[in-house]
C-alpha cells in the first residue's frame, strides 16, 4: 500500500480498533463487514472521511472465527463502490474469501478445531491448506 498520509491516518485508525477490539470488546461481529466468506474493517459504522467519488478509504481485510480468533490478512485504498471492481482491492477481497471458504471447510471437516478457550487454531498434523 502506498505510503499516503490519509492512507496512514486511516491504518493507525484500523490499529485502533484492532487493539479494543482485542483488548476490550473481543471479536464481536457488529465491529467487523462481512465481505463475501471473509470480513473487512473498519466496521461498518464508522465513517469514512472520502476525498472524492472514487476514495472509500482504506480496507484491511480478515477472517473472524469467533470473538477471540481473527485472521488478519491484507488490503489497501477502496477506490470503487465494490471492492470486486477496485484494482486495489479486489486481489485482497479475492485472496481473503479464497482462504476462508478454504478454512470454513477444513472446520467442517474436522481438519481445524477452534479452542475457543486458548483461542487458538489447532490443526491436524498432515493438514495442508491449498489456495
Amino acid at each position: 500500500m502506498a505510503q499516503k498520509a490519509e492512507d496512514l491516518i486511516e491504518l493507525n485508525e484500523i490499529r485502533r480498533f484492532i487493539k479494543k477490539i482485542g483488548e476490550e470488546y473481543g471479536a464481536q461481529q457488529r465491529y467487523f463487514k462481512p465481505e463475501g466468506a471473509a470480513d473487512r474493517l473498519p466496521p461498518p459504522f464508522h465513517i469514512i472521511k472520502t476525498d472524492g467519488p472514487n476514495d472509500y478509504g482504506v480496507r484491511l481485510y480478515c477472517i473472524r472465527l469467533s470473538e477471540g480468533i481473527v485472521i488478519l490478512l491484507n488490503g489497501n485504498r477502496k477506490t470503487a463502490l465494490k471492492a470486486q471492481k477496485c484494482d486495489n482491492c479486489r486481489p485482497h477481497f479475492q485472496l481473503a474469501n479464497r482462504i476462508a471458504q478454504k478454512i470454513t471447510e477444513a472446520i467442517q471437516e474436522g481438519y481445524i478445531e477452534l479452542n475457543h478457550e486458548e483461542n487458538v487454531i489447532e490443526m491436524d498434523e498432515d493438514f495442508d491448506l491449498h489456495i
